[in-house]
């Protein structure tokens, strides 16, 4: 495969590819979650690092889980948009990255995340810019401010 990120082809069903932001987790502050929703089968699946205890070795957790309503109490940052024929493809790359062994959930949490996009963008589904525009989005501190009011990506 490329490294250079592919174009969509000719598919009219399409999947869209998130990293969702929990505002309200009880465990950890803004935990992030890799979210695929394919349009074709109207199907979930959640990617995210759990860690029971500080010195315990994180969990990645998967589900098929739809991740809750943008704007109320999770954001919803679009990655791309792609062909649902890739689909599988992403999921196999997805779950070819290890739960990173940090001390904090948090930073595991994070930076679990960072690997599923690195990985993405080695196995050319999406590009260097739009990995580096969502982590801009997505680290900022003040998400509300960002988009002002509730934007909605899933009709």
């Amino acid at each position: 495969m490329s490294s250079n990120t592919r174009t969509n082809s000719s598919d009219t069903a399409h999947a869209q590819l998130f990293v969702v932001v929990n505002l309200l987790s009880p465990t950890i502050r803004k935990p992030w979650t890799f979210v695929i929703f394919d349009h074709a089968t109207d199907q979930w699946q959640t990617y995210e690092i759990r860690k029971r205890q500080a010195l315990s070795h994180p969990e990645i957790l998967t589900s098929n889980v739809y991740p809750g309503i943008d704007g109320i109490g999770v954001r919803y940052f679009e990655l791309a948009s792609i062909p649902t024929s890739w689909v599988s493809e992403v999921t196999a790359l997805v779950d070819t990255v290890p739960a990173p062994e940090l001390l904090k959930e948090l930073d595991c949490n994070h930076s679990y995340i960072r690997n599923i996009l690195i990985a993405l963008m080695e196995g050319g589904i999406i590009g260097e810019s739009q990995a580096y525009e969502l982590c801009v989005k997505v680290d900022s501190t003040d998400i509300s401010r960002m988009f002002g009011t509730s934007r909605r990506y899933l009709y």
